[in-house]
């Protein structure tokens, strides 16, 4: 009877230790998530990649017990994946749809948006075509398809038809593009590759090509990346609707906050983890002097400049 017993004991013993176990698991866990501590996946929007990747490395060497994993896509694939309830929060370029919100609003989910800045996007054309200066109303023109080959732009330019080419269909740059011009389409000569790479790579060899891209990647470029686009490709200067000089603006944060640089998106974090836990962390970081300053440096205007004190005697 006593054999028995022991055997009874030990069975309990060990149950007891699971049990304890899975609790000091569960327990664990709830206080590893928080604002700086933790692990979180999140989607944001593959034509900000340099600079969301580069907010992610900063955040995690200031809070070392912190880990943001991040997927990269089109911005339907990222607002997909935020209503499957894949990631509670989403980087982009955009804000929620009111169809979109009804999804939240079921849910009793009241999303948090942080406002973190507004990117240019950005037009390439190839260094042997010496159109690289467009006016409001050429830009519409060739977006809307009236306007399809380079002579129709200049006499003195080849007949050479216009390939518009975007990174991908389903990119914010598509969608912004749509929005700023009341496309109901884009037109026939539109193309989409699979990355912004691909976009850089192919009007580096084609001189027809207009190629459509993310400021963030062309300002995250190496100084020998840098000095390779400018030997095969030109950025193109714009001038606003209705303007009446002569100028011609570069996509760059003074020109965007000034309204003289036409093609922006407002970006933001959309945060639906209905809790204080890591992304909000996160979001709060980006939306942070430090972080804003690093907006700065990947050649996106800040949401909130950083202050500078100045002193005098």
């Amino acid at each position: 009877m006593e054999l028995k017993w022991c055997k009874v004991s030990k069975r309990l013993f060990i149950i007891s230790l699971l049990v304890i176990g899975v609790s000091c698991k569960k327990k664990v866990e709830a206080v590893e998530d928080t604002p700086t501590s933790g692990s979180v996946s999140i989607a944001a929007d593959a034509t900000l990649q340099p600079v969301i990747q580069a907010q992610i490395n900063a955040f995690e060497r200031i809070y070392d017990q912190a880990h943001v994993s991040c997927q990269y896509g089109a911005e339907a694939e990222i607002f997909q994946t935020l209503l499957k309830d894949s990631v509670p929060a989403i980087v982009a370029a955009r804000e929620l749809t009111r169809q979109e919100q009804a999804h939240f609003d079921a849910k009793d989910i009241v999303p948090r948006y942080t406002p973190i800045g507004a990117d240019a996007i950005v037009l390439l054309v190839n260094r042997n075509n010496p159109d690289s200066l467009l006016k409001f109303a050429e830009l519409q023109a060739i977006f809307q398809g009236e306007l399809s080959t380079w002579n129709a732009l200049d006499a003195k330019n080849k007949a050479e038809k216009i390939a518009i080419v975007f990174d991908n269909e389903g990119s914010s740059t598509v969608t912004t593009i749509i929005r700023l011009f009341d496309l109901q389409k884009l037109p026939p000569n539109a193309y989409a590759q699979q990355t912004n790479s691909e976009v850089l790579a192919y009007v580096a060899k084609n001189r027809s090509a207009i190629g459509v891209v993310g400021m963030s990647w062309i300002s995250d470029l190496t100084d020998s990346e840098r000095a390779q686009l400018e030997r095969q490709m030109t950025i193109v200067y714009l001038q606003p609707k209705d303007y009446k000089g002569e100028r011609y603006f570069k996509p760059d944060q003074v020109n965007i906050s000034e309204g003289n640089y036409p093609l922006f998106r407002r970006l933001q974090i959309i945060n639906c983890e209905g809790k204080a836990g890591l992304v909000s962390g996160f979001a709060t970081y980006v939306a942070s002097p430090k972080g804003q300053l690093l907006m700065l440096k990947s050649g996106i205007l800040s949401a909130t400049l950083p202050e500078r004190v100045v002193r005098s005697n």
